[in-house]
């Protein structure tokens, strides 16, 4: 089955899952041509082929200056855990604090705990700075309420 162009979440309303040949038959639903392999699977499992986040009207700075206070992530420094029946995720980050809108001191490794639900409903900004990761392109994304530990 072929890949297709396929909107997941519009308008904050998830409108469709990613499925393979196998998940669709199970879940009973239409077949969307999302299965992948990672290194030394033998089985294809429910992935993202270019999946990408579309990006808003702000750039860095409009996001930093519309969060105010708070702490942006500059990079991932660890995944402790990732419990994919859950969502719910630790990883350690590296970052700078936000303070009236501006960038300030870097902060050394800290936590953000949570689930992906949660980190997907709390986005509230999206910036136009389109980078990819892998299969994943988005811009900076702007979360609101925030589990951040150790900082």
């Amino acid at each position: 089955f072929p890949t297709q162009r396929m909107e997941f979440v519009s308008a904050g309303v998830l409108k469709n899952m990613p499925q393979n040949y196998e998940s669709a038959e199970f879940h009973k639903l239409p077949r969307t041509g999302n299965a992948v392999r990672g290194w030394g699977q033998h089985e294809p499992v429910v992935g993202y082929h270019n999946l990408c986040i579309e990006p808003g009207k702000r750039d860095f700075v409009d996001l930093i200056r519309f969060m105010g206070k708070g702490i942006f992530v500059v990079g991932l420094d660890s995944v402790e855990s990732v419990q994919l029946a859950s969502g719910e995720f630790l990883l350690g980050c590296v970052g700078h604090r936000v303070e009236n809108g501006i960038e300030g001191e870097a902060v050394g490794k800290f936590y953000i705990k949570g689930t992906f639900q949660d980190l997907l409903r709390n986005v509230v900004g999206v910036g136009r700075d389109i980078r990819w990761y892998g299969r994943v392109a988005s811009g900076s994304l702007l979360c609101d309420d925030i589990n951040v530990v150790n900082v």
